[in-house]
């Protein structure tokens, strides 16, 4: 069994034990028991690229025609930029066309969508 960052080998004669390695695992507090870095989204899929106790990376892939739900962080400030194409942002009452490597800096309790 494997994953983009993590690999599960046994012999195939214990492949019915994977369940309690799996047990081990979480116990050991190693975060692939309870959570994958890729996750599937109904518009596309994120990645955690770093994850970190104060800061976290990650890519967001939208497909074409897809669109986030609107959020507010009340806790964290945010910052975006798009990679290739355009993308509209909307931040409070603005809603800018976001273009390729524009930075675009959502301040806590900042709405986007």
């Amino acid at each position: 069994m494997a994953t983009r960052d993590s690999v599960l080998i046994c012999d195939m004669n214990h492949a019915q034990s994977t369940g309690e390695a799996a047990k081990q695992i979480q116990r050991a507090g190693i975060t692939q028991a309870e959570s994958f870095l890729r996750r599937s989204r109904p518009w596309a899929h994120d990645e955690t690229l770093s994850p970190g106790p104060r800061l976290q990376v990650k890519a967001i892939m939208v497909a074409p025609g897809g669109r986030l739900s609107q959020q507010s962080h009340v806790h964290r400030a945010e910052h975006w930029g798009v990679v290739e194409g355009t993308a509209p942002v909307q931040v409070g009452r603005d809603e800018p066309r976001i273009a390729e490597n524009e930075p675009v800096c959502i301040p806590w309790e900042g709405c986007i969508a």
